[in-house]
């Protein structure tokens, strides 16, 4: 029931401010790259290994270090690498991005959150709290809004009474 109540007062609107908590947002954009790097090494760990592998190899079964395989599969180590490369500085860039944007599902509801929680201590009238229709926390903002819903209830009651 809360959740059809909420999505009708969803906002229509796209939140602009894509940085809300810089400190949790950055840190989990370079936890990501930190993982991407990692996992991109391994990767190039195994292309040098393989490449490696067969001039070697290619060398052995001619026993001439100018064999034409061998020399074909160095001419393409680099091109392989420059390719390598391109590729893991734009998948860096848009990990990055993905991660801020990703972050921003998080960092929106927990301000939004915070902010009605403040307000709330502070005896202002607070309104219910409205997540964007992708915002994670949608379960938690719920709960929180049934707690403001009794809490105004208890402080009409106690002004009665």
């Amino acid at each position: 029931m809360a959740d059809a109540k909420n999505a009708e007062k969803r906002p229509k609107f796209r939140r602009t401010q894509k940085i809300i908590d810089g400190y949790f947002q950055r840190s989990f954009a370079v936890h990501m790259l930190v993982l991407l790097v990692l996992v991109i090494l391994i990767f190039y760990m195994f292309h040098l290994y393989t490449f490696s592998t067969l001039m070697q190899l290619a060398e052995v079964r001619s026993g001439d270090p100018a064999d034409p395989i061998r020399l074909f599969l160095a001419e393409n180590l680099h091109r392989a690498n420059g390719i390598f490369f391109i590729t893991t500085g734009v998948a860096i860039g848009v990990f990055f991005v993905w991660g801020i944007l990703l972050s921003h599902r998080v960092a929106g509801p927990v301000f939004r959150i915070k902010k009605q929680i403040a307000e709330v201590l502070e005896g202002k009238d607070v309104r219910d709290i409205v997540l964007r229709k992708h915002d994670y926390f949608q379960d938690f903002a719920a709960v929180m809004n049934d707690f403001i819903a009794r809490y105004r209830e208890a402080i009409e009651k106690s002004k009665k009474g």
